[in-house]
């Protein structure tokens, strides 16, 4: 790649990240249906079929290991395995301890950290950022490369907008929702607001991993 693909830019990071949530989200179904033979559907926002722990992960990965792109593989496989379970730690703990909620869990699958982090998927992270920083960057660098300024910010900045607003919601709603299961009425407009079209089952249906934890 020239220097001007590899330059990291805001337009390039938030198209890493959209494109990584998607990604998420497709592997989790397919491995879900491939594994039990039932589709489930697996986003992490209320609107789209979104995994934003991937999108985040995207986004590090393109960011820490370009520094390493010129390494050979062992060692790029290595930091993008290290680098992915800090990751996913890391998220675990902002899940819980900021938004009182948990996604996921490896506590019964054994060789697992505080059941935030499952040892044998270590080399997935690996064999992604490899494929991601080899492969999957350097192409859609080459493409982003080629679309014309003004139409790409415009579709970066609505992209944006509505991320903003799809965080925003899922997350007030996911707030609102823990209020009801400890019986806090409706205190303002927006409480009630969430409680007409933001119910429990209408969330549960979108996010059906979403557990409620102290």
């Amino acid at each position: 790649m020239d220097k001007k693909e590899e330059k990291m830019t805001y337009t390039k990071l938030i198209w890493i990240f959209v494109i990584g949530s998607i990604a998420g989200y497709i592997f989790e179904v397919s491995f879900y249906f491939l594994k039990h033979g039932i589709f489930l559907n697996k986003q992490g926002l209320l609107y789209g079929p979104f995994k934003p722990i991937y999108g985040f992960g995207s986004v590090l990965l393109s960011l820490l290991l370009n520094f390493v792109r010129n390494k050979k593989n062992w060692i790029i496989f290595i930091y993008g395995s290290i680098l992915g379970g800090i990751f996913e730690y890391a998220c675990s703990l902002v899940l819980q301890y900021f938004f009182k909620t948990r996604m996921w869990t490896y506590a019964k699958m054994g060789l697992d950290i505080n059941g935030r982090v499952y040892l044998p998927y270590l080399p997935i992270w690996g064999l992604i950022g490899l494929l991601w920083l080899k492969v999957i960057y350097p192409w859609f660098s080459r493409v982003l490369a080629k679309i014309p300024k003004k139409p790409l910010l415009v579709c970066t900045i609505i992209i944006s907008v509505f991320f903003i607003f799809n965080s925003t919601i899922s997350t007030i709603a996911v707030w609102r929702m823990r209020a009801r299961t400890k019986e806090i009425p409706a205190s303002s407009k927006l409480d009630r607001f969430l409680d007409k079209y933001y119910t429990d089952e209408y969330i549960l249906k979108r996010i059906p991993y979403l557990r409620l934890v102290d």
